[in-house]
């Protein structure tokens, strides 16, 4: 799971594929239950935000993703996570093992169809994320469709507050686009991998 956030609080989202098990996009807010390691990641993750490689991730010990769903009634809300500054399979550094991890807020769960050939929509959809509305600092997350598609983040530095999208709103760019933000003279885009 790709980790990412910013001094107002951390964010993971699974690595999506187009067949089970990992046919899920889902984000969700997350806190350490370890204080102490929870500000040596964040400390981490602004450290390495504008370096070549801002890639952070974590490895879950094995779980069913679908228990991450907020609608069936036995949903877990803590996992045990390895924390690799990197991609944790392309050679990424082993930051802190066996963590726990709360899960505070689902931001997005949805399943991904399984069938190739669907019709791909005109516009990529973003999700807006950030802990409150005036944070400098956000996130945009496209919300994948069909296959072929491309899971990626972007990040948002310096948000005018005035203009900031509210918490967890969606926003709608015309595919073939770079995504651009009138709002933020700075943007990386993680593109981590396409997805088919």
């Amino acid at each position: 799971m790709l980790l990412f956030g910013s001094q107002y609080g951390l964010f993971a989202s699974h690595l999506p594929m187009f067949h089970q098990p990992h046919n899920a996009q889902v984000v969700y807010q997350l806190s350490f239950a370890d204080p102490k390691i929870q500000a040596e990641v964040i400390k981490g993750i602004r450290a390495s935000a504008n370096s070549h490689d801002p890639v952070w991730t974590i490895v879950p010990t094995t779980f069913d993703l679908s228990l991450l769903d907020p609608q069936p009634p036995q949903n877990i809300t803590q996992l045990t996570v390895d924390v690799v500054k990197g991609h944790f399979e392309r050679g990424g550094e082993m930051q802190w093992q066996a963590q726990t991890i709360n899960v505070d807020k689902m931001e997005l769960f949805t399943l991904l169809p399984l069938e190739s050939g669907l019709a791909k929509e005109a516009n990529n959809h973003y999700l807006n994320l950030n802990y409150q509305p005036n944070d400098e600092v956000q996130f945009l997350v496209n919300t994948l469709t069909s296959r072929p598609d491309a899971d990626h983040i972007v990040r948002l530095d310096e948000v005018n507050a005035s203009h900031s999208p509210q918490s967890s709103t969606y926003l709608t760019l015309k595919r073939n686009y770079h995504p651009r933000y009138p709002m933020s003279p700075m943007c990386n885009v993680f593109t981590l991998n396409s997805v088919s």
